[in-house]
């Protein structure tokens, strides 16, 4: 069996303080906004590069099976949620909850063999939710989830796993910022200059490429350091329209290029050789896309500042999601089918654009065009960090507290988590700049973590709270989701295996 936790006290003071209370203030628009701008992330400018690598043909059906699967997942999180609220419930109330052991989750035992107080354990303990009074608004990380719902092993895989997440993205922030800015703008009496071009120590490039991220070293202190993320409010909403801008601003320039038969960035006759199946890339834009638009480790404080949660919550991560499929669906193909040379970021393709003209002659909006793009990804960087920081430190924190009879949170610890996160995000990149490669490790991470433990959490959670729940549909059964583990099991080895296999070849 698994190590039980007890309710009158451990799992209490565990939930209490490290899943903080806050308010509800987020309206249904405005949590849209905020929330679109984790699913939008900065890697949607790798999707068209990852579109080039399988053929945009099979690139959409891979990402329209992806799509499905990630509402799914995201709708399972909800659940999950919900039933953590009765779990939680249950141990304000003098119960101890076991966790589910793994070879017992596609059992069909009875919720008291899990739950139960002391001295009465037995399949005759009557358990009532209805009577239980469930906390509001309390935050239940995955680590959380892990621990109560899978037990404390497990919880250590899925911190590995959310570390190697967080940090490999938080890397590709950082390649993303300083190439951004260092194609873009110029140190002092220094030319701009490509770091993807110009690599080596020996080139000047790449001293300037380090000065930036410096810059972003400590940008980055202050924004997560200093600030809970609801205090960033109109920062987010506004990177994210700024986002959503670029993206069709890209679309709308490179459609009006190809119309033309010109390049982007030059007077010469544009030449397209788009393929629309390359088996081989499978690995590579499956774990891009599920990357881009999968944000599910980031539900549970998406919906925390959720105003009426009940009746909001599958419906906006729903909309987040269908609006991030088609906004990276759509620059996507039309990169691929309008653009003769995908960069691996794709704003450089913008830099010098000319709109089919020579660049020292281009017209002065065409500057401006250049300029908005360009700096996207650096200003977009702003808008990521700090959440992803606090995420993970939040997670980590948690599992701090698993054995301890303590629970008061070192607010010096936190901080020290979150200054170590970020020396770590920020000079890795120094050294290692390749953002297809970080974008596909994380994503293959991505994919791994929420197939094998979203899953798993739903079917215990199923076992722990078999009743109705508020958020609860088709999807909340046992069979639909042992069903769809097996399916998404498949999916994730073969994606494993095209993404190794692209590596080799390449």
């Amino acid at each position: 069996m698994s190590d039980p936790i007890s309710g009158d006290s451990s799992n209490e003071a565990y939930i209490e303080k490290i899943a903080n209370e806050i308010p509800e203030t987020y309206s249904l628009p405005v949590a849209i906004l905020v929330t679109l701008n984790c699913c939008i992330v900065g890697s949607i400018f790798g999707v068209p590069w990852g579109f080039n690598q399988s053929g945009w043909a099979f690139a959409l059906g891979i990402s329209i099976f992806i799509f499905i699967i990630l509402c799914i997942l995201a709708i399972m999180v909800i659940q999950i949620i919900s039933r953590m609220r009765i779990l939680h419930g249950y141990s304000n109330q003098g119960y101890t909850i076991r966790p589910v052991p793994i070879k017992e989750l596609f059992s069909n035992y009875p919720e008291s063999r899990y739950i139960f107080k002391d001295n009465e354990e037995g399949d005759n303990v009557q358990l009532i939710p209805e009577n239980i009074k469930n906390p509001l608004n309390y935050k239940y990380d995955f680590a959380i989830m892990s621990k109560i719902l899978l037990g404390k092993a497990l919880e250590k895989v899925m911190i590995f796993l959310i570390i190697c997440i967080i940090l490999a993205y938080l890397m590709g922030c950082t390649t993303g910022f300083a190439s951004s800015l260092v194609s873009l703008i110029p140190i002092g009496p220094l030319d701009t200059c490509d770091i993807y071009l110009e690599p080596s120590f020996y080139d000047s490039c790449r001293y300037k490429y380090m000065f930036y991220v410096f810059v972003l070293f400590f940008i980055s202190i202050v924004l997560s350091l200093f600030f809970h993320f609801t205090e960033h409010k109109y920062l987010i909403i506004t990177c994210c329209l700024l986002r959503i801008t670029v993206i069709l601003t890209m679309i709308i320039t490179a459609i009006y290029s190809y119309s033309k038969n010109e390049e982007l960035d030059s007077d010469e006759e544009l030449s397209v050789s788009s393929t629309s199946f390359e088996l081989y890339g499978i690995g590579v834009t499956s774990s891009i896309m599920f990357l881009t638009i999968g944000y599910h480790i980031l539900i549970p404080e998406m919906i925390q500042p959720l105003k009426n949660k009940e009746k909001n919550a599958i419906p906006m991560i729903l909309i987040v999601l269908t609006l991030g499929f088609i906004l990276s669906v759509a620059l996507g193909i039309t990169m691929c089918l309008t653009l003769n040379d995908v960069q691996q970021q794709i704003t450089l393709n913008w830099k010098y654009y000319s709109n089919g003209k020579n660049p020292s002659d281009r017209d002065w909006w065409a500057y401006i065009i250049d300029a908005v793009i360009s700096i996207c990804p650096a200003i977009d960087v702003l808008s990521q960090i700090f959440l992803s920081v606090s995420n993970v430190t939040d997670n980590i924190v948690s599992v701090t507290y698993a054995d301890l009879k303590e629970f008061d949170v070192d607010k010096k610890f936190i901080f020290k988590i979150r200054i170590i996160v970020i020396i770590v995000s920020t000079f890795i990149p120094l050294y290692f700049y390749d953002l297809g490669y970080f974008l596909s490790i994380t994503g293959n991470f991505v994919v791994t973590m929420n197939v094998l433990f979203i899953n798993s959490f739903a079917l215990a959670s199923l076992t722990l709270v078999p009743q109705k729940c508020p958020y609860d549909n088709f999807i909340a059964s046992k069979k639909f989701t042992i069903f769809f583990f097996i399916l998404t099991l498949l999916f994730m080895i073969v994606e494993w295996i095209g993404f190794l296999s692209f590596l080799v070849l390449n």
